[in-house]
C-alpha cells in the first residue's frame, strides 16, 4: 500500500463522513485526532482518535463521547478509507448500532498511513 498524507473515515449508507488530515508529514505520527463531518441533513457529529497500538500491526479507532447520530439513519456502516468519494477499496468495520456516546474499534493488520 502507498503512504499518504490523508486518512478518511467514512460512515456510509444514506450519509457519508469525511475526515482528512492536511499538510502534515504523517510518516512519524502514531495517532490522529479529527472531527466527524456529515454530508447529509441527518444528525451526525462527534470526534475521534485513531492510534497505532504499540508492538502490533493494529489500530485503535476511538469515537468520543460527543458522538451523536440520528437513529433514523437506515443501515449505517463505518468504513476506513483514504478516499472520501468511494468505499471501493475501503475497509468495512461494521454496522453501527450505537447512536450516541463512545464507540471503539480495533482494526487488525492495518497501519495508520497505509489505508486504501
Amino acid at each position: 500500500m502507498e503512504s499518504t498524507t490523508s486518512l478518511d473515515v467514512i460512515i456510509l449508507e444514506e450519509i457519508e463522513i469525511t475526515v482528512s488530515e492536511s499538510s502534515l508529514d504523517n510518516s512519524s505520527l502514531s495517532s490522529k485526532s479529527e472531527t466527524i463531518i456529515t454530508t447529509s441533513s441527518y444528525l451526525l457529529e462527534g470526534s475521534f482518535i485513531i492510534s497505532e497500538i504499540l508492538n502490533s500491526q493494529n489500530l485503535d479507532l476511538s469515537i468520543a463521547d460527543n458522538y451523536k447520530a440520528s437513529a433514523s439513519l437506515p443501515a449505517l456502516y463505518i468504513y476506513l478509507s483514504n478516499n472520501p468519494n468511494s468505499i471501493s477499496e475501503a475497509l468495512e468495520l461494521g454496522k453501527v448500532t450505537v447512536f450516541k456516546g463512545v464507540l471503539n474499534y480495533i482494526i487488525e493488520n492495518t497501519e495508520l498511513n497505509n489505508c486504501k
